[in-house]
């Protein structure tokens, strides 16, 4: 298609129509809010987190015939646009930004730090297993430090769909189950974990809570 051959021109249309027409954009004030990690509500209230406002972008850009993937950069997600051999990475979040590597790798310094490493395989794309489990790790961690374990639980429940042996998954399942007095489910879930990963470095903290668990649920009986 003509989007193909002229990426640079096609982005920029893309840029136009998404952040000026419509008004997209990255929510900077509450970056924290659960709906910026839903499509429905980011699409609704044109406003979302890197990943999300991404996920929207490359569709977008799929269907006027762009090459785009996904690239999980640690602590932001931004989109690659394949042409010819050479990348052009888009950064949605800033409202379309155009960088190449070095302006990635300058990104990357601002949000960890001058220290950070930076390698190529920060720009790897990402496939779609990998997106849907770092959009669910983001609700769980608003959930969670929300303290809402009913919502923090339907989230592990859909991670451990993709990644049954997810052991951590499994770890924190329990502790949401042992939040809601859901003992048994806790139980079952931390001794699993424990099976999984035989010297964990919080073995101890999770053995003392199994333990912990058995004794309420005795009392209990």
């Amino acid at each position: 298609s003509n989007a193909a051959e002229r990426p640079m021109e096609a982005i920029e249309s893309i840029n136009y129509q998404l952040f000026e027409i419509e008004g997209f954009r990255g929510n900077q004030e509450d970056y924290y809010d659960p709906r910026n990690s839903f499509l429905n509500d980011v699409i609704d209230r044109k406003t979302g987190i890197p990943i999300t406002l991404s996920v929207l972008y490359m569709e977008v850009g799929r269907r006027i015939g762009l090459k785009m993937e996904g690239v999980g950069m640690p602590g932001h997600f931004i989109v690659k646009c394949r042409q010819d051999g050479a990348e052009i990475f888009v950064d949605p979040f800033g409202r379309g930004e155009i960088l190449l590597e070095e302006g990635c790798r300058r990104k990357l310094t601002q949000l960890h730090g001058k220290d950070f490493q930076f390698n190529s395989s920060c720009l790897d794309a990402v496939n779609h297993r990998q997106i849907l489990t770092r959009m669910l790790h983001n609700l769980k961690g608003i959930y969670w430090n929300q303290q809402n374990y009913t919502k923090a639980l339907g989230i592990i429940e859909k991670v451990l769909l993709i990644n049954p042996t997810a052991a951590v998954e499994l770890r924190d399942r329990g502790f949401a189950h042992y939040q809601l007095n859901h003992l048994s489910s806790a139980i079952k879930d931390w001794s699993r974990y424990l099976e999984l990963r035989p010297e964990p470095s919080d073995a101890a903290e999770v053995s003392k809570r199994l333990k912990m668990a058995a004794q309420v649920m005795a009392v209990g009986d």
